[in-house]
């Protein structure tokens, strides 16, 4: 396991009565490429620049390698912010943005020109030294964006929201590129983005943020599989939360009925309890417990959407070839293993 690279410790920023993050604290590896989520306003773009240096909290800690980072001026730290703008100049061709950050080094012309063309070649864009940015891509101004920001090799790269420009396909083709990247070049990365699917298709570990506090930090398969709250329960993938009354040995609920299940609530409680649309079968019944209202074709499945007694929605993911059709009335099926109770 590697070892921990930035250590953020008892961290909280307020701007006049709104409080953007509150008493956090958290971990990050040396080569990870690791996520801040969260809903709009959540904090984690104000922690992004507290690590950058362009903002610095009201009390707590930001050390790098057991030193402080906060104690390190901006121009100076050993971090570099890829902007989501990508912030590119516009009178430069390819290689001059890139080796635009080398130029107020130490480095010789010729040491500069050589670490430039490297930077071009790991990153693929060796057809496209002598073009400027307005003649490229999305994708292609974003390849020139993040070779130019790790031109100087930065230990921590911070990326906010890096592909929210690009369209589906390209964004999908970025994700597989920064991994390859991010890897090929051994730097920490630190993403910030509102998007799940981005944060689960890139990421080893997340952390989900909500209202300037982290909900929960664990790795994209743990916290689909294991959230440790409503919140995460119902921000990551796509899930059904229904309430329900605990019972001594599992809960009950008026249209499910009584369900089997192992946790820790009591009897007689008001509880929450999530199912994952692909962990649901349904059965046709006359009298059964839902109606369907909508049925998607997606490709290798149906998303259908039920409607149950308690007026409460469920999603579902059945088999593209099921006969289930809007009007029909079903009965729900699913593992107790497969069920979640908050």
């Amino acid at each position: 396991m590697s070892e921990n690279l930035l250590e953020i410790r008892n961290l909280t920023k307020n701007f006049g009565s709104v409080t953007a993050l509150n008493n956090i604290s958290l971990d990050i590896k040396t080569n990870e490429m690791f996520a801040l989520l969260g809903p709009s306003g959540c904090g984690k773009t104000t922690l992004l620049r507290i690590i950058a240096g362009f903002e610095y909290p009201d009390s707590g800690q930001v050390l790098m390698n057991q030193s402080d980072l906060l104690a390190i001026p901006t121009r100076t730290r050993p971090v570099n912010l890829m902007f989501q703008s990508y912030a590119l100049f516009p009178h430069m061709d390819v290689f001059s943005n890139i080796s635009y950050g080398l130029t107020n080094t130490s480095l010789s012309k010729e040491e500069i020109s050589k670490q430039t063309f490297e930077i071009i070649e790991k990153i693929g864009l060796q057809e496209h030294v002598k073009k400027k940015p307005n003649q490229l891509s999305g994708g292609q101004q974003q390849r020139v964006a993040l070779a130019r920001a790790i031109a100087r090799k930065p230990k921590i790269l911070l990326l906010d929201e890096p592909l929210s420009a690009l369209d589906k396909k390209i964004r999908q083709e970025m994700q597989v590129e920064l991994k390859r990247i991010q890897h090929e070049f051994g730097i920490t990365f630190i993403i910030v983005t509102h998007d799940q699917d981005e944060a689960i298709s890139l990421a080893n570990r997340i952390a989900v943020f909500n209202k300037g506090e982290i909900k929960q930090i664990s790795s994209p398969q743990e916290l689909y599989e294991n959230p440790t709250n409503e919140f995460v329960a119902n921000f990551i993938g796509d899930g059904n939360l229904l309430k329900a009354v605990s019972t001594g040995n599992g809960f009950q609920h008026p249209s499910l009925g009584e369900i089997v299940v192992s946790h820790n609530s009591g009897s007689g409680k008001q509880i929450s309890i999530l199912i994952r649309p692909e962990n649901i079968s349904l059965v046709k019944a006359s009298d059964g417990a839902g109606e369907i209202t909508d049925s998607v074709f997606a490709g290798s499945r149906k998303n259908i959407t039920i409607k149950l007694r308690t007026n409460e929605i469920v999603r579902v993911y059945a088999d593209k070839s099921a006969s289930l059709e809007i009007g029909d009335r079903v009965n729900l099926s699913f593992k107790p293993q497969d069920v979640r109770v908050f």
